[in-house]
């Protein structure tokens, strides 16, 4: 059972590795050269240079120069001689001491559903100062980072991925099929409803390929 196990993860590679877009016309093969001296044969194959280097963006970067010019304030015990004092109430005696001696006070926001995008859109349309933070432009370069992701899906990774598995479908359809590997019918059986399965979540067109019924009963226990 071992060794058939062993069989089927070999022969599931070999169909991953020669599955690809029909269109792609294969180079036709070059005659192995006999290695040399191992110390001199160090030349990766062409499957593993990637030519990293040319990844290798250098982008400049020099801490600038900054000094702090904001003026040092005080304020009065009853906030009296805050511009904008009056645009905020409800204050607890606490809160109001705290603004006093630490010059801020950090509050619960008023509202449940809350984004970061909300804490400086409420006090724009009011005309308040904002207090910009790191964590605000780290937030956006998360969702420059996590839109790139979802775009380069779409646009190129999903369509790929829809190939792959109509491919690998009707490959591995094809081995079922064979009466030369009848011993394995039953591993291959689970193979070919697992690709099955995955293309009818993603709608691959599967029309005109004839899926045995056993398969089908199969699928519907992968999913």
């Amino acid at each position: 059972m071992r060794i058939k196990k062993y069989f089927v993860l070999l022969l599931c590679l070999i169909l991953f590795t020669s599955c690809s877009d029909k269109n792609v016309v294969q180079e036709p093969e070059k005659p192995i050269e006999e290695p040399g001296n191992i110390e001199d044969n160090k030349v990766l194959s062409t499957a593993w240079d990637m030519n990293m280097g040319a990844f290798d963006v250098n982008v400049p970067y020099e801490v600038p120069e900054f000094i702090p010019a904001a003026e040092k304030y005080q304020v009065d015990a009853d906030l009296s001689n805050l511009v904008n004092a009056g645009q905020y109430t409800g204050f607890t005696d606490e809160q109001i001491k705290s603004i006093y001696e630490d010059g801020f006070v950090v509050l619960k926001p008023s509202y449940t559903a809350l984004k970061m995008h909300h804490i400086y859109e409420f006090p724009m349309y009011r005309d308040s100062p904002v207090f910009i933070t790191v964590d605000s432009a780290l937030h956006l370069y998360h969702i420059y980072y996590g839109n790139t992701l979802k775009l380069l899906e779409v646009s190129s990774l999903y369509e790929k991925l829809e190939n792959l598995t109509g491919n690998m479908l009707a490959e591995s359809l094809k081995v079922y099929s064979n009466s030369e590997h009848k011993d394995l019918n039953e591993e291959l059986k689970f193979v070919t409803a697992y690709f099955l399965t995955g293309a009818k979540l993603m709608d691959v067109d599967i029309e005109g390929i004839e899926i045995p019924d056993e398969i089908m009963m199969m699928r519907a226990i992968c999913s």
